[in-house]
């Protein structure tokens, strides 16, 4: 549970965002000079009242707070290899930290000799050896190659298990992928608050996001955690997110043959709900919690109940990547 009620002012920029979360990975998401920045240094320098899971950490002096802080200039320093990177600050053992990320083969190497990956993995390493209450992250990918963002992904998914996270990133696909949760910011003013499939449709209104979708895409195939793969539009590479429109999603009570669409999934009918002249239709599949938006007339021909088994069909373009 994170609350934040802050009220910053600087030269011509006001900064005024009051809520509570419940979540431990929030997206900051906003246009540039949106305050997503200006958020995470105040939260940093206690300008305002922050509560994490009950502690006030504003009522704490600096040094008890415990706020850990990965800005989008690492900072590492030269002079210290990896080992003594991670050291410098730690209030733990770093023993957790070097494991969660895989950092014993490069202990002895220099920083300077690493590559933008293996950077932020160190600095990820630091911030979580100084046993942060919260941790805050600048674009915690920007200096990494987007080739290998998707390698640092399953870090940072780590990293949320055992600390809260703000995050604050321009690119929709990372905060899908990373966070649960989003804050949406607008010329400073908290505009909206929540799940990030609601979040993000917030944030970009003109983007129909019903469902999201993140993995790894490869040859028009995106492979989910689960294992599960589903076609995809070509040109995608690595790790990718895809929005799925509620109204793209078809259902159908026995697998068709001979169809077009390169989709055909089993599913499980969760809940059914009326919305105006129409249902939604949530449903089990790939691992996930899906939404499909039907007509009335479409749930009563085809009988549709909760615990039935069903096949969904989607077209491989009715993904589109965030």
């Amino acid at each position: 549970m994170i609350e934040l009620d802050l009220d910053v002012r600087r030269d011509d920029f006001a900064l005024r965002v009051a809520t509570t979360i419940d979540a431990r990975a929030v997206a900051i998401l906003g246009a540039s000079g949106a305050g997503k920045s200006t958020l995470l240094e105040s939260v940093a320098l206690g300008s305002g009242r922050v509560i994490v899971d009950g502690t006030d950490l504003s009522a704490l002096p600096p040094h008890q707070r415990r706020v850990g802080w990965v800005p989008q200039e690492i900072g590492l320093f030269p002079h210290l290899d990896v080992a003594g990177n991670i050291a410098f600050g730690a209030r733990v053992a770093i023993d957790e930290a070097l494991d969660l990320f895989e950092l014993r083969p490069l202990l002895r190497r220099s920083v300077t000799t690493l590559s933008g990956g293996e950077r932020q993995r160190v600095a990820l390493a630091r911030a979580l050896a100084s046993d942060p209450r919260l941790l805050l992250l600048d674009e915690p990918l920007a200096a990494v190659d987007v080739a290998h963002r998707g390698r640092i992904v399953p870090f940072l998914l780590r990293l949320h298990a055992r600390v809260p996270v703000l995050l604050v990133t321009h690119d929709l696909g990372e905060a899908a992928a990373i966070a649960t949760h989003a804050l949406v910011l607008r010329g400073g003013k908290l505009h909206s608050v929540g799940p990030i499939t609601s979040a993000l449709a917030a944030a970009v209104p003109d983007l129909r996001v019903d469902n999201l979708l993140s993995g790894e895409a490869r040859d028009g195939l995106l492979t989910l955690a689960s294992g599960d793969t589903i076609a995809v539009p070509r040109g995608a590479e690595g790790r990718a997110t895809y929005a799925l429109p509620a109204s793209e999603i078809m259902i159908a009570t026995e697998r068709p043959a001979a169809i077009s669409a390169r989709n055909v999934i089993p599913a499980q009918i969760a809940a059914i709900d009326a919305v105006g002249d129409d249902a939604l239709v949530e449903v089990d599949a790939l691992g996930e919690r899906l939404r499909a938006k039907l007509t009335d007339s479409a749930v009563d021909s085809l009988a549709l109940t909760p615990g039935q088994r069903v096949f969904l069909v989607i077209k491989s373009h009715a993904l589109e990547r965030v």
